[in-house]
């Protein structure tokens, strides 16, 4: 299970961005790649992996 905390701290930010069924497919990316453990990163490692590009 994510850190929800930290993902309801980070989802406001991203809310003109993303849409809620996105946000959600991108959490479910980051938990089944093992991520859920994690901090925001895993949302941004989530997110690279769904786009094919790495931000450095």
């Amino acid at each position: 299970m994510p850190k929800i905390s930290i993902l309801q701290r980070l989802l406001p930010q991203l809310s003109g961005v993303l849409s809620a069924v996105s946000v959600r497919e991108t959490i479910k990316t980051a938990v089944n790649q093992g991520w859920g453990q994690e901090n925001a990163s895993a949302l941004i490692k989530a997110l690279e992996l769904e786009a094919g590009v790495t931000v450095k």
